[in-house]
């Protein structure tokens, strides 16, 4: 029978995160808190108290970019936007 750390290992994994070295410090940091470990891995704000560098996800800003534009507008890593702010989804319904 696994562990609780394992059985967070493999959720993990299973996720997409690559890095099982990652994940152990992240999970250890995060006090084998699930949420606070995702939210180490991908950068979020959860993570920021406890002096945590997360793991590159892609290029760093500037590098790479042919400077055509296709990139521009985006805030978030990764390619992605990130989604809106809940009180801006609420108050537009």
């Amino acid at each position: 029978m696994e562990t609780e750390e394992e059985q967070h290992m493999t959720t993990l994994l299973c996720m997409g995160f690559p890095d099982p070295v990652a994940i152990r410090k992240a999970l250890r940091l995060a006090k084998n808190d699930i949420n606070e470990a995702v939210a180490l891995l991908t950068n979020e704000s959860p993570g920021l108290g406890y002096g945590y560098e997360p793991m590159e996800s892609g290029p760093s800003p500037g590098s790479g970019l042919s400077g055509d534009g296709e990139n521009s507008g985006r805030t978030g890593t990764g390619g992605f936007d990130p989604p809106p702010a809940y009180h801006d989804v609420v108050e537009s319904e």
